[in-house]
């Protein structure tokens, strides 16, 4: 019988860059009658969508050699890890442009926030590929300043730019 594995996490938010991060406990429970060895576990990471993200370098879950040994009818924690994703580097001050106009840069921009379930892949020694229950972590990529403020969301608006052209002695 397959292990049984659950996910929890110290909060259920974070924004892009925080330090620390949450932290992440991984829980595995043993339903067999003899111990098994967890030889690996691999956090993984998905949006609400259920599409992967870190799927090829997903971080891994810190085992200590000779303490990864689930005894039978027994439970064993991992943790707590952080578990850091998103960066504040794709906060993007330009997401929302006047119509008809382009983006100045799309390729970085992000929705303000977005939500992800972290879980993990747990091997056994007996073979078994466990999925974990996942979490839910909300991430936010960057508190954005009011609408039509330096730095917000449609920040060279004509507003705007009037009033950065008066302060400054432009016009």
């Amino acid at each position: 019988m397959a292990l049984i594995a659950n996910m929890t996490l110290s909060s259920g938010s974070m924004v892009a860059g925080q330090s620390p991060a949450p932290q992440a406990t991984l829980t595995v429970y043993n339903p067999n009658a003899a111990a098994v060895l967890v030889s690996g576990a691999r956090v993984s990471i998905s949006t609400a969508s259920g599409q992967q993200v870190h799927a090829g370098n997903a971080p891994t879950v810190p085992l200590i050699a000779g303490y990864s040994t689930v005894p039978a009818l027994g439970s064993l924690t991992f943790g707590p890890f952080p578990v850091a994703i998103g960066s504040a580097a794709s906060g993007n001050a330009f997401q929302m442009v006047p119509p008809s106009t382009q983006p100045v840069n799309p390729q970085a921009s992000q929705p303000l926030q977005t939500l992800f379930a972290i879980g993990a892949i747990v091997y056994g020694s007996d073979g078994s590929v466990n999925i974990a229950g996942t979490a839910p972590l909300l991430l936010s990529y960057y508190p954005p300043p009011p609408l039509n403020f330096q730095g917000g969301p449609m920040q060279f608006s004509q507003p705007n730019n009037l009033a950065l052209g008066l302060m400054t002695g432009v016009l």
